[in-house]
């Protein structure tokens, strides 16, 4: 089976992978950061700030056993709605796949304009080097 999309082809190893581990992979509302009280806390008592020429990562961290992410992807800053919702699939699909090695933390993601010129791939890059920069130890430490 030949696969010519490389996103294709990228969800399709990621499914396979997921068919071999006895985790469960689901994106639910214990992941989400659902409230306006959720994203205030978030901005007040963040721990750690990363920003990068596409998008602004605020992350704080929590009690519960499970990362949550809020996005922050205005209608100022990327126009049209098919770009924005690429997005956020983007986003939740890598928090998704990735959830069993995330720390227990609040994150939100704030995309700034070049975010809707970005190539999925480009996105996805984005946020492995931000996770990879993000120092665990910080997290623990209480804000400035």
């Amino acid at each position: 089976m030949i696969l010519k999309s490389p996103l294709i082809s990228f969800f399709f190893i990621c499914y396979l992978s997921m068919l071999q581990d006895n985790k469960r992979y689901k994106f639910s509302k214990d992941f989400k950061l659902l409230q306006a009280q959720e994203f205030t806390n978030v901005f007040e008592n963040k721990v750690w700030r990363y920003n990068s020429q596409i998008c602004s990562f605020l992350i704080v961290k929590n009690d519960l056993n499970n990362p949550r992410i809020g996005f922050i992807i205005s209608k100022k800053n990327i126009k049209q709605a098919n770009k924005r919702n690429r997005i956020k699939r983007l986003l939740r699909e890598y928090i998704r796949l990735n959830q069993h090695t995330l720390p227990n933390a609040d994150l939100i993601l704030i995309a700034k304009p070049l975010m809707a010129k970005s190539t999925n791939s480009e996105i996805n890059q984005e946020i492995t080097t931000f996770f990879q920069k993000l120092d665990i130890s910080r997290l623990n430490t209480e804000k400035k």
